[in-house]
């Protein structure tokens, strides 16, 4: 008894170490994938360096970089529900990942997807409130929606954490001077509005006085006129 009891223990231990070797196996295979892809796609093969990332979540579907690098040549491509895809598994295997989530809110927004898109942003922001990716990210989403005035700042809380961000202090720059002119804009257009409106009512006004003296001309006496022109006015007097 003691005897089959040793075996089976040793047995046991046996496969729990081919186990881990097998683990460590696979591990290092994705990583040799990975490295591989990596250096085609750094030689602007993507589509091979595409196949290589794919093995390799075949072999580990877990492979961060490998999730990562999938989802970005994806993204790159035109292809953004593959991408989203992607970034979606790799939030749902780290999903205090910022980098797989900031990435997954652009997924979002390149598919058109703003609402979620800006949830996703809210999100890292309420755990990162400085992170500079997620405000631009959440600035372009707002954008999008019309809220220009809130993209604004939220682009210009951005500039305020990297303020030698070039592209980001032009986008501020552009977005204020575009605001600024829509607020022009919108003013004429309520002034033009209002202007159009006070002639229209003029016009009626005038139009109105000219058929009442018309139809008070028809009577034969001053009086009679005067009696028809109230009658119109104000309805057949008592």
């Amino acid at each position: 008894m003691k005897k089959r009891v040793k075996c089976g223990v040793a047995l046991a231990a046996t496969i729990f170490v081919l186990s881990s070797w097998n683990m460590g196996m696979a591990q290092e295979s994705a990583d040799q994938l990975f490295e591989k892809g990596l250096a085609l796609e750094k030689a602007g093969k993507s589509e091979q360096a595409l196949e290589l990332f794919e093995k390799g979540l075949m072999v580990n579907p877990r492979h961060y970089r490998s999730l990562l690098a999938s989802g970005a040549v994806h993204y790159s491509k035109g292809d953004y529900r593959k991408a989203a895809r992607r970034f979606e598994e790799l939030v749902a295997f780290y999903p205090k990942d910022t980098r797989a989530r900031v990435q997954l809110g652009h997924a979002e927004l390149a598919l058109g997807s703003i609402e979620e898109a800006k949830n996703v942003f809210r999100k890292i922001l309420i755990d990162e409130p400085n992170n500079v990716s997620a405000l631009i990210g959440l600035g372009r989403a707002e954008y999008l929606a019309g809220d220009r005035f809130t993209a604004l700042d939220t682009f210009k809380k951005a500039l305020a954490l990297q303020p030698k961000n070039r592209s980001l202090a032009e986008t501020v720059a552009r977005l204020e001077d575009a605001n600024k002119e829509y607020l022009r804009a919108s003013e004429e257009e309520r002034r033009l509005r209002v202007k159009s409106a006070v002639n229209n009512a003029i016009a009626g006004a005038t139009l109105q006085a000219a058929r009442m003296r018309a139809q008070a001309e028809q009577y034969r006496t001053p009086l009679d006129a005067e009696t028809a022109l109230l009658t119109i006015m104000y309805g057949t007097p008592v």
